[in-house]
């Protein structure tokens, strides 16, 4: 015979909604759970849209100025040293110059 205390249900709990502002479109929602910021699918998008461009566009201003200075100006010439010191050395600053690691 099983004990009585084991037959029960198990009842799911009712968990309250915490009102919520929408981080990208500022309408008030009842959030799903704890870490969600965008009342729906859509705004999410938009936010992560918009991120991407951002951290392009931060990119760009960074590199894009300076992009003449990073090709056709390098010490190597066109023609490989015949002494593999120096053309180990002149790679070497190649690569530092470019801000490359190996």
């Amino acid at each position: 015979m099983k004990s009585p205390l084991r037959s029960h249900k198990k009842i799911p709990l009712k968990k309250k909604k915490k009102k919520s502002v929408c981080e990208w479109c500022h309408n008030n929602y009842l959030k799903e759970h704890n870490s969600q910021k965008y009342c729906s699918d859509d705004c999410k998008e938009y936010a992560r849209m918009e991120a991407t461009n951002n951290r392009v566009r931060k990119y760009r201003k960074k590199y894009d100025k300076n992009y003449s200075d990073w090709i056709g100006c390098g010490s190597l010439g066109e023609h490989r040293s015949s002494n593999d010191d120096v053309e180990m050395d002149l790679i070497r600053k190649e690569f530092s110059r470019l801000r490359l690691r190996r």
